[in-house]
């Protein structure tokens, strides 16, 4: 029997990636991308099922034909809502409408799989304890992925016969020009900004926040992950935390970002990218026209919010990760500094910024 696989909320850069990295692979006989938007991406094996998530009529009339195709779900969607109630009505709901529904549509389902986060920990609360450990107490409710851990549990426990996994990332870093949380792409834009405006690169966070440790992961690290553990069902239903696999710190990092961006630093300057930078749109178009580079508006390439929201992190912020090494899983070993002028380097290809 072949493989195939349902991504739920391919337009972000998580499921975007994983679509383009099974397509790479090859050995997929189906690769399904659930989002509204018509995709643009891969070379032809992805097909696109525009289907409403939250719409329970919706996902049974589009998974009708898919169904028996499908081995294997990855959910990566993310809705926001307006508080963390409704979060967990409408993730949560998105996720069960998914499984349940492909299952509805005959399915021969084998592996779910959910991308999480270090919210897990409760870091949406306050500081957390480091390193994270997956075996944490739990933070305060509500959290959808406690919602959705515990329903695979009680699935699998009731009979179920696929099995599942999760992963637990830090901040998911890679190439996309539409993600709500993307902090290559807003970095880039920021260094680019501040070269036009012939000012120093930087770091917009307090002092405290330029000195502690913390992690992230490339997105094509995470599609590793996840492949690893679709193929491997012995280390399945459980969570992991995954990462680059180093820790750093911004005092350590920001002067390679900004000798790769050709800019001057100066000492942190802890302030709002969200209002400083709220006038800069005007300035960024005159940028893509300067420069001939492709047409993105800035409210689609900045994500000054979550930026902000990283950079004024005054704790330490990191997860132990020798629980998915000791599972079998071997691909945490990246430099971080190294994977950040990486994917510069893919968003100048792309003509996102200027050569």
């Amino acid at each position: 029997m072949g493989k195939g696989a349902l991504i739920l909320g391919a337009s972000g850069m998580t499921g975007r990636n994983l679509a383009l990295h099974l397509e790479k692979c090859g050995d997929w006989d189906h690769i399904y991308a659930v989002q509204r938007r018509e995709i643009t991406f891969g070379k032809g094996n992805i097909k696109w099922l525009p289907v409403d998530l939250q719409s329970k009529a919706d996902v049974a009339a589009k998974f009708k034909e898919v169904g028996p195709n499908v081995t294997h779900v990855f959910f990566c969607a993310f809705q926001m809502t307006e508080n963390n109630v409704t979060d967990v009505e409408v993730n949560h709901g998105m996720f069960v409408h998914g499984v349940e529904g492909i299952e509805a549509a005959g399915a021969p389902l084998q592996h779910v799989q959910f991308v999480s986060g270090t919210k897990w920990y409760g870091n949406w609360i306050g500081p957390i304890k480091t390193p994270s450990r997956e075996d944490d107490p739990l933070a305060m409710r509500p959290m959808f992925y406690y919602n959705m851990e515990e329903y695979c549990q009680e699935r699998v426990a009731g009979g179920a016969k696929w099995k599942w996994a999760s992963l637990r990332p830090n901040p998911v870093c890679g190439f996309s020009t539409g993600s709500a949380m993307n902090l290559p792409l807003t970095l880039a834009v920021y260094a680019t900004l501040c070269k036009e405006l012939k000012l120093p690169f930087r770091f917009p966070g307090s002092k405290q926040a330029y000195d502690i440790l913390l992690e992230v992961v490339d997105v094509d690290l995470l599609a590793e992950g996840m492949v690893w553990l679709a193929h491997n069902p012995e280390a399945c239903n459980t969570s992991y935390n995954i990462s680059n696999g180093d820790v750093f710190r911004w005092s350590e990092v920001w002067p390679k970002l900004a000798e790769y961006w050709g800019l001057p630093t100066a000492e942190p300057m802890k302030c709002s990218l969200t209002a400083l930078m709220a006038d800069k749109g005007p300035l960024w178009d005159k940028i893509v026209k300067d420069h001939g580079l492709e047409k993105h508006s800035y409210q689609e390439i900045s994500t000054w919010g979550f930026a902000d929201w990283v950079f004024n992190q005054d704790t330490d912020w990191f997860s132990n990760v020798n629980k998915l090494r000791r599972a079998g899983f071997q691909g945490q070993k990246l430099d971080t500094a190294e994977m950040f002028t990486r994917q510069f380097d893919q968003f100048k290809a792309a003509n996102v910024f200027p050569q």
